[in-house]
């Protein structure tokens, strides 16, 4: 590690530990109001929700991230005959490893969250529902490693056994905390990975224009003859729609920016039900947003001879400083709603 990785790092550590130490006692907590289906105790306390329109944009958000997830599987497994122009990679200036996988996890991602969600209208959230609600974090892990591992799945055996022990772990943690400890800890891992997503995608787009920007005068506009004859017959899949590379990132940006923002709004206002309108809403814009890119990544080329994503170098140290302060942002969110529900700073 170079010295500044190792100051990077250790500023990090240092602003999460001055986080920690100034972190509100638990004040006074709401009481569990048990679910209307089951009557298990839920993670939150008594609401003056309007429920007919709560469960309404659940159905709506369900139903959208099935269609999301349904269309998102069709493009991303469907790229056999697809033009060559039209092939995106991701690339570390050296190697390249089509987009494939990655356009298939945000399918998985999308399908497990309507799950999720149609989970949420069942039983309420609480322990029960956290069962399905920590497969939505999974796949964000999912994608997380991929990216990290410069888009492929180097070792399936290792990438399988590393998932699988963060969804027991995480399972096992929340099964055995005490309410509110378990509804806490379960918001805190969820949104470290919420905030790593928006910091992946931003510097994913910002490295990939970066190289672009500098290879501009290698990488020239195709010539619209070298469209012909590439993909077959059909003239639709011979000339290809153009998109100019590498705006379409900017959706998974947006889309992760969104889903960060609308968790963020129950977290900071736990008591307020337009807080958790906002935040069921997000997942509406989030998943169309998702989807929307890998239409774009399997059906649009760039005036580039090659549509290549240019994933930063993944230094050890530049994923360590990542998590710290996902997990810095992560917990100054926790440390709102716990101020939200009457916590008292320590140091009062």
């Amino acid at each position: 590690m170079s010295f500044g990785g190792f100051l990077a790092v250790t500023i990090s550590l240092l602003a999460l530990a001055v986080l920690v130490v100034t972190f509100p006692k638990p004040g006074k907590l709401p009481t569990q109001v048990p679910s209307d289906s089951t009557g298990l105790p839920t993670w939150h306390g008594p609401t003056d929700y309007d429920q007919n329109r709560r469960y309404s944009i659940f159905t709506f958000s369900f139903v959208l991230q099935t269609f999301a997830a349904v269309y998102a599987f069709k493009w991303a497994n469907n790229t056999a005959n697809i033009p060559k122009k039209v092939v995106s990679y991701f690339s570390d200036g050296i190697s390249k490893t089509r987009t494939t996988t990655f356009n298939r996890l945000l399918a998985f991602y999308a399908l497990f969250t309507a799950l999720a969600a149609l989970a949420l209208i069942a039983f309420d959230i609480g322990k029960l529902w956290e069962a399905f609600g920590l497969w939505h974090n999974l796949w964000e892990v999912a994608i997380l490693t991929l990216l990290n591992q410069s888009g492929e799945i180097k070792s399936v055996t290792r990438y399988v056994l590393g998932l699988g022990t963060y969804f027991l772990g995480v399972n096992s943690i929340v099964l055995f905390l005490n309410w509110p400890f378990d509804a806490v800890f379960f918001k805190f891992q969820g949104l470290i990975a919420d905030f790593a997503l928006v910091i992946f995608y931003t510097r994913i787009y910002l490295n990939t224009r970066k190289h672009i920007g500098e290879e501009v005068g290698e990488q020239l506009p195709l010539n619209i003859e070298e469209y012909e004859n590439v993909g077959g017959s059909n003239e639709e899949a011979s000339k290809p729609v153009l998109i100019e590379h590498p705006k379409q990132l900017l959706l998974l940006v947006a889309a992760s920016l969104v889903h960060v923002l609308g968790n963020l709004s129950n977290t900071i206002l736990p008591e307020s039900a337009t807080a958790d309108l906002l935040f069921n809403i997000s997942y509406t814009i989030t998943f169309p947003l998702y989807v929307l890119y890998v239409y774009l990544d399997t059906h649009c080329a760039s005036v580039l001879p090659q549509k290549r994503i240019y994933l930063p170098q993944p230094a050890a140290w530049k994923t360590a400083v990542i998590f710290i302060w996902s997990s810095f942002f992560a917990l100054l969110s926790i440390r709102s709603l716990l101020s939200a529900v009457g916590g008292d700073d320590k140091q009062n």
